[in-house]
């Protein structure tokens, strides 16, 4: 993963394939899935492994990766066939991956479309995120029109599909679903619509996307934001006035989770003439830490691509900020914006919480952490003892109440759910202070729990638990538990799903 690879290595990886113990198997299969390099060439291979292994082998989603990254049409039939029969939902997630980088859906599309119908929702949201970005026969748009119609309720799925139905010659429906959503849908829901707008060029289209810009939700206007942006890279150079005067309005707006997905897009140097450097310093120097820590980075990062005299001087100031993350996006823009090494000076970092030692003892080696959630209860052995700071204040928020209520606002199938974020509920808010990242022994597999960050040193208040190994995450984030009842339930969890409550177990002993 660390780009340094040789023959030698991959040859003994795919021996290894065909290792007797299904944990050498299966780390065999993730280090060719997860890394491209390894899995070149070698599909042939994989292909036969995967006619000899079992269906219920842990090493098959990994290995059905790997072959996606061949991206050849003639293993379409291959991978539908998983689609429809792998026993672990995780597999079938994976097999609908891979289809999406094939140039047809000969021997596939069937079998998208029925996993429309999957039991586990991840599985057929992946689906339908795989048809939006294939092209679609008329048999295959009159078959996803008969679904939409038959489930109009179920807006996670519908959401891709209406990406699908713009992209593939029905602007009219998903502009009437869009512009129904707004007024019948949550916040949520009506926020996942909106990314379709961006291959539309129609008036109709354009005035559901000022609309949306100036939405008082935070989570539509970002939404919406990324609309904008897609639409612009589709239809650069045209429009960039219209383009410039959307993206500006967002981060006048001044919220991190506008910036986020705004002010690179303004780094365009299409906007340089526009004003855009101007308008991004105007901006940062409004933002302050903690709440806006993830914007200004973003705002540093467009600064330092779009050079010149104004942003040059916003990014020295931000060389002597507290925060170390911002003091090294700004010695990363400088030296893009001068074409020289510019390095961050070092300096203590910023307060943190005190660790209260009594309370932690009180608590026990391996607190218990209960969520009640909508869709049931999980029950997570926190370690006090290799992430003691993280440990407190996750159980202080949990018995103040503050995740009563909270919505899982991020979901990527067969990688991590996110939630945790009581103060914006949509992934850009905490605190008000940060944590240390606390360096544990804990490795990232199925029910680990970790902290969610912007950075080292970021942390605050969300969390995550893992669907599968992530081995990637180890070091980089800080896992202080793990998923020790419940994980069925992880399974079910969606976007926008809920903690009812949060309670907390001391446990003396373990």
């Amino acid at each position: 993963m660390r780009g340094v690879t040789d023959s030698t290595a991959t040859t003994w990886l795919l021996e290894r394939l065909r290792a007797d113990d299904p944990w050498t198997r299966r780390n065999a299969a993730y280090a060719l899935g997860r890394v491209e390099a390894l899995a070149a060439g070698r599909a042939d291979t994989l292909r036969a492994v995967l006619n000899d292994v079992s269906p219920n082998d842990p090493a098959a989603m990994h290995l059905l990766r790997a072959l996606g990254t061949a991206g050849d049409s003639s293993d379409a039939a291959r991978l539908g066939d998983w689609l429809r029969t792998a026993p672990d939902w995780r597999t079938r997630t994976e097999a609908a991956r891979a289809i999406s980088s094939l140039s047809s859906l000969d021997g596939s599309g069937g079998a998208l479309v029925g996993a429309l119908n999957d039991g586990p929702p991840l599985v057929a949201r992946t689906a339908a995120e795989t048809l939006a970005g294939l092209e679609w026969s008329p048999d295959r748009l009159a078959a996803v029109g008969a679904w939409l119609d038959a489930h109009p309720d179920r807006w996670r799925v519908t959401a891709p599909l209406l990406r699908g139905l713009a992209r593939n010659g029905r602007p009219e429906r998903v502009l009437d679903a869009v512009d129904r959503w707004r007024t019948e849908r949550s916040p949520v829901a009506y926020a996942a619509a909106l990314p379709a707008l961006a291959p539309l060029d129609a008036p109709r289209a354009d005035s559901l996307l000022d609309t949306a810009l100036r939405h008082d939700d935070v989570r539509v206007a970002a939404a919406d934001v990324q609309a904008v942006v897609g639409r612009w890279e589709r239809t650069r150079p045209g429009g960039a006035d219209v383009t410039f005067r959307r993206l500006t309005a967002a981060v006048r707006r001044g919220d991190p989770a506008l910036l986020y997905h705004g002010a690179s897009a303004l780094a365009d140097s299409a906007f340089a003439p526009l004003g855009a450097a101007d308008t991004l310093a105007a901006t940062y120097r409004t933002l302050t830490t903690p709440d806006a820590l993830e914007g200004m980075t973003a705002v540093l990062g467009a600064l330092g691509t779009l050079g010149g005299s104004t942003a040059e001087t916003v990014l020295r100031d931000a060389l002597d900020h507290p925060h170390h993350a911002l003091r090294q996006a700004a010695a990363q823009g400088l030296s893009e914006a001068t074409d020289t090494m510019v390095a961050a000076a070092p300096k203590p970092l910023p307060e943190t919480p005190s660790i209260d030692w009594n309370d932690l003892q009180e608590l026990g080696p391996h607190p218990r952490l209960v969520l009640e959630t909508t869709r049931g209860t999980v029950t997570i052995e926190l370690d006090a003892e290799q992430a003691p700071q993280t440990v407190q204040a996750i159980t202080r928020f949990a018995r103040d109440g503050r995740y009563d209520g909270v919505p899982f606002h991020r979901v990527v199938p067969n990688f991590v759910v996110q939630g945790g974020d009581f103060a914006r509920r949509d992934g850009f808010g905490g605190p008000g202070r940060f944590l240390r990242t606390e360096a544990t022994r804990i490795g990232h597999r199925r029910g680990t729990i970790g902290m969610a960050s912007a950075g080292r040193d970021t942390e605050g208040s969300q969390f995550f638990v893992s669907h599968s190994m992530q081995p990637h995450l180890d070091g980089g984030y800080t896992a202080f538990g793990r998923v020790t009842d419940g994980m069925d339930v992880v399974d079910q969890l969606r976007v926008d799903d809920r903690i009812t409550s949060a309670q907390v177990t001391a446990t003396r002993e373990r």
